[in-house]
């Protein structure tokens, strides 16, 4: 019986520690906003001609390595297109047919436009495989749109050469990706990379409109939970465990409030001091059920408001 307390302790603060962090990190749903503005003040910073090196051992800031092939990324200031800096990738002994290697960089999808088109002049020495310019959208948790060089079989040229990929940006985007892979070896220099969006280059396109929520206007708890738990009992834990339970389930999956209607945050802190006084399992299962029911399964009237 003591092991099953402590257990059912240790599971309540996880909980409560899962609930703290989600609330921290995400902020509800009225950060969403916020979020997006930061990013329009940002949009001119992409750092897409590699200018910016804070590290003068790394890649420029905001760029990334990526795939798992042994082949090195660095900065070229001598081999150079446009600017000051290039990017050079290059095979080392250990490096296999299949290896692939590029630098990336990720950039908010915030635009607003029909299609992205992402342009870069390359330049290879001693490359035999496809590889070079890629352009990946994302949005929804998965790739929507995705096009590269290496899968339409194109192999880089030997002199400066402006490569070019146009997609499709729907809505649901999040993120755009760009890279320049190198596919086994050979030597490849990357310089004068430009976004356009429906032929807008980026610093000029229009963003898109930001959506206001419903729950942006629920700020009861903006300075925090109002919640004090100076004790607790083996209820209290119960309690505690399976109002966490249900608001991280309805939090992903109730339509209104994946659609912004209620604030989540401060619905949790809201129902909480009730649940705390919760005397037994019936009280709570009334108590939570009447919850539950109080929030509109599907929301009959959607604010498509913009700002």
């Amino acid at each position: 019986m003591q092991n099953y307390t402590m257990n059912k302790q240790i599971l309540c603060i996880i909980t409560i520690t899962m609930l703290l962090i989600s609330c921290a990190t995400t902020g509800g749903n009225f950060m969403e906003n916020s979020l997006n503005t930061e990013q329009a003040e940002q949009r001119e910073y992409y750092n897409l001609a590699f200018e910016i090196i804070s590290n003068p051992e790394g890649l420029p800031d905001g760029w990334v390595k990526w795939g798992s092939g042994s082949q090195s990324v660095q900065v070229d200031s001598i081999v150079t297109y446009t600017g000051k800096h290039s990017l050079r990738i290059w095979s080392v002994e250990t490096t296999q047919e299949n290896d692939w290697v590029g630098p990336v960089r990720s950039i908010p999808a915030i635009f607003s436009g029909e299609a992205i088109t992402v342009k870069a002049f390359l330049k290879a020495e001693g490359v035999t495989q496809p590889g070079g310019l890629l352009l990946r959208v994302d949005g929804e948790g998965r790739a929507l749109y995705f096009d590269s060089m290496q899968r339409e079989g194109v192999v880089v040229n030997e002199e400066w050469t402006e490569y070019t990929i146009t997609l499709p940006l729907p809505e649901e985007a999040d993120t755009i990706h760009i890279s320049v892979l190198l596919v086994g070896t050979g030597k490849l220099w990357i310089d004068g990379f430009q976004l356009f969006i429906d032929d807008v280059d980026i610093s000029q396109a229009p963003l898109k409109p930001i959506r206001k929520y419903k729950a942006d206007e629920d700020t009861e708890f903006a300075d925090g939970s109002k919640i004090n738990i100076t004790s607790y009992s083996p209820q209290t834990i119960t309690n505690l465990e399976l109002l966490g339970r249900i608001w991280g389930f309805m939090k992903y999956y109730h339509p209104a409030v994946a659609n912004g209607d209620y604030n989540w945050d401060a619905e949790l802190f809201r129902i909480m001091p009730d649940v705390l006084k919760a005397q037994d399992v019936n009280e709570l299962n009334e108590m939570l059920i009447r919850w539950v029911d109080s929030f509109e399964y599907i929301s009959t009237e959607k604010d498509n408001s913009v700002i």
